[in-house]
């Protein structure tokens, strides 16, 4: 409904192009100088204005395919960052697992070796887990 008003108020303000854009008549032009300049100027502009409109509309071409780039860069780098922070995570909980493990072995026979392998083991993991976990490389 907002096109039809926006259209019927074009309508009534400017009226209808077909009525004020008139046909080109070449023999308004034959003899007249004056006229004839300004349809060269007209036609200069007109190139101009269509040169830069290219120029405008390559930019924007190199723009997007730059955009793109980065774009794909940027679902690389968080595809990667994933999966480094799930196996930093699957690193972490075992290494809790295996300390609390350990911890329970340790404190039920302390004389056991056992136990505190676990926990060594546990240890490891947890390295391990912060050593595999993403950096930021863009701070």
């Amino acid at each position: 409904m907002a096109a039809r008003t926006t259209r019927g108020a074009r309508l009534q303000i400017i009226g209808n192009s077909n009525d004020w854009i008139r046909e080109f008549q070449v023999d308004d032009y034959v003899g007249n100088p004056p006229l004839i300049e300004q349809l060269h100027q007209d036609k200069q502009l007109a190139l101009v204005t269509i040169n830069e409109y290219e120029a405008r509309l390559e930019r924007a071409r190199v723009e997007i395919e730059s955009l793109k780039l980065d774009r794909n860069s940027l679902k690389h780098a968080l595809a990667e960052s994933t999966s480094r922070s799930s196996v930093s995570f699957a690193l972490a909980l075992l290494a809790a697992l295996l300390i609390a493990v350990g911890a329970n072995l340790a404190t039920t026979s302390p004389r056991s070796w056992i136990g505190w392998f676990v926990i060594s083991a546990g240890c490891f993991s947890e390295i391990l887990a912060f050593a595999s976990k993403p950096r930021n490389r863009h701070g």
